[in-house]
This record gives C-alpha cells, structure tokens and sequence, in this order.
C-alpha cells in the first residue's frame, strides 16, 4: 500500500466500523482486517471491475469472509448503524460533496 493510503488507514481509529466508499482495489479494508481492526468493514466502489479485484486480493490475503463489498454508487447501500468512519479518498470535492449529499443519515445527530 502507497503512503498515501497507509497514512488514511492510519488515522481510522477503533469503533463500529468503516466503509470505504470507491474502494479501487481494497488496499485500505484489506490493510485493517491483516492489522487487526475488530469493527464492521465495509468496501464499496460503483464499478464491478474494481470491486472484483478488491475482492480478488482480500481471497488471497483469506480475509474475504471480514470484509462487505458493495457495488454501489457511493454510500447508497451502507448501513448507518454499523459505521462510524467514511473514507472518500482519490475524488474531488465535488464528487465527495455530492455523495455525503445523497446520504442524508451524515447530517444526522442520530448516527
């Protein structure tokens, strides 16, 4: 994993869990189930390539069973109970802006 990635994984702390919304590859949900991260992991990307490799590479680490791949556009099937940290990494603000706007539980004082 780049530093880039590893520096994002370094700052998800210990909760419920986390999504990783346009996962790519998985490298950040693979990293924190291999480093121990006990939460809820969720890996999400709109293209079907992308999350069969995530998927691909999570199978050859055996840690495919820990990780729930959406294919999905941003965070349309992540359930809010389950998580306490997003991660939108490699998009522009307007792409993050629009999908935390198409889900309205982030402004939520419930979750």
């Amino acid at each position: 994993m780049d530093k880039r990635l590893q520096t994002i994984a370094n700052h998800i702390e210990p909760g419920k869990g986390f999504i990783d919304v346009g996962t790519d590859h998985g490298y950040i949900p693979i990293a924190m189930v291999q480093n121990g991260y006990a939460g809820n992991v969720f890996a999400s990307d709109i293209n079907a390539g992308p999350l069969q490799t995530a998927r691909e590479n999570a199978a050859e680490k055996g840690i495919q069973d820990r990780i729930a791949f959406q294919l999905c556009n941003g965070l349309a099937l992540c359930p809010p109970d389950q998580i306490d940290t997003i991660v939108i990494a490699g998009m522009g603000g307007e792409m993050i802006c629009s999908i935390l706007d198409h889900a309205d539980w982030c402004f939520s004082s419930r979750y």
